[in-house]
């Protein structure tokens, strides 16, 4: 397999294919986040005032300051944690892509904030 074109993943979801098995390329895994992240911001608002709300509450809960970015890696690492069991799991490949995704986001309008204090 060409490591650069094509990632294999396997996965039991019946709408990804019948016989549990699925190849995706990188491109089609960006699109098939790009679909999910729009999803999640119609259900659940803005991403980055969601991770905001988060961090305040694990900051209450961890009596230490708890950023946008913090939760990021926290729940990239809980994907990474489930792939330990499970690495065939595509939803976890996925969800981590959309949290990198998410982080770089915030990345930007963490800069903006700065630039306009």
């Amino acid at each position: 397999m060409d490591r650069g074109r094509v990632i294999e993943f396997r996965t039991s979801n019946a709408k990804r294919a019948a016989d549990g098995e699925k190849s995706m390329n990188r491109n089609e895994a960006l699109d098939h986040v790009k679909g999910i992240l729009s999803n999640r911001g119609e259900n659940y608002g803005d991403a980055f005032l969601n991770f905001e709300r988060i961090a305040v509450m694990w900051s209450v809960l961890q009596s230490r300051p708890v950023s946008v970015l913090d939760v990021a890696q926290h729940f990239i690492s809980a994907k990474q944690a489930r792939l330990v069991e499970s690495p065939d799991h595509l939803d976890s490949w996925i969800d981590i892509i959309g949290y990198a995704a998410l982080a770089i986001e915030m990345l930007g309008e963490l800069d903006e904030q700065e630039d306009n204090d």
